[in-house]
């Protein structure tokens, strides 16, 4: 009876211990995922902002700029970081962009902007018609 006790006991323990372990590798390869969002200033609107409340004259609009990957250029609400970064949406498809005038990262074919950037335009449906870049 003793024994099987003493079994019954180790086996729970061998489970707990696994089990630790499953968990505790699982946060080593899936880190917490970091985002950043934009913070407006006064007079702006953020991508979802102006996304959901489609603004009816000229609005500076301020996001991070994605493009590539199979993708248009796109004005997003937030960054998940990470190489190359993510769009984190809603987000509106820049149009009349000049790329060459916005700094970006680049890798594994995907281009973003670290900072967010302000752009002054029109917004229609989920698009964003760019007349000038404020910052």
């Amino acid at each position: 009876m003793k024994d099987r006790i003493g079994v019954a006991v180790l086996t729970v323990v061998a489970v707990v211990l696994v089990g630790l372990v499953a968990v505790r590798a699982w946060q080593l390869f899936n880190p917490p995922v970091r985002e950043r969002t934009v913070e407006v200033r006064p007079g702006e609107m953020t991508a979802q902002d102006a996304f959901y409340r489609r603004p009816t004259k000229e609005t500076v609009i301020r996001g991070y700029v994605f493009a590539g990957g199979g993708f248009p250029a796109r004005l997003c609400t937030g960054l998940q970081r990470g190489t190359p970064a993510k769009c984190v949406g809603p987000y509106l498809v820049l149009e009349n962009l000049d790329p060459s005038r916005v700094p970006v990262h680049e890798a594994k074919g995907v281009v973003w902007s670290t900072e967010p950037i302000a752009f002054l335009g029109t917004v229609t449906v989920d698009r964003l018609t760019v007349r000038e870049i404020v910052s």
